[in-house]
């Protein structure tokens, strides 16, 4: 669902979507981390277990993931499982820079090198069930 083609995550025609997608239990990602919509998104994360957040994507946005998480309290206020965080390709650098820079900005916010280890494949491996 992407809203700037008009397709709304709260449109109450998902919740037959929602309903299906909990009744088997598939996972569900959020790409960009939910951006703008960070704060929410990372709520939606915490709440359900079956919502992934994806790192992927460049720019000036991404550069504010650790001040504006840390800003607003960090895993005191809304803690992030990293076992639900995935690394993806969509952005605009060369690929081993993107995850060097994500890789710093989840250090920032609390990411330990095991964390690191499963954004940056062992979560995604674990989702598409190629483990």
């Amino acid at each position: 669902m992407f809203p700037p083609a008009g397709f709304f995550p709260d449109d109450e025609r998902c919740l037959p979507l929602y309903e299906e997608i909990e009744k088997r239990g598939v996972p569900f990602v959020m790409a960009h981390c939910g951006y703008p919509h960070l704060m929410e998104a990372w709520s939606v994360a915490h709440a359900n277990q079956n919502v992934y957040l994806d790192i992927s994507g460049s720019g000036p946005w991404t550069d504010g993931i650790p001040l504006f998480y840390n800003a607003i309290g960090g895993q005191n206020f809304i803690p992030i499982d990293f076992a639900r965080v995935v690394w993806g390709s969509d952005n605009c650098l060369p690929q081993a820079e993107h995850i060097a820079r994500m890789s710093t900005y989840m250090r920032q916010i609390g990411a330990g090198s095991r964390e690191r280890k499963l954004i940056f494949g062992e979560n995604a491996r674990a989702l598409l069930r190629l483990a």
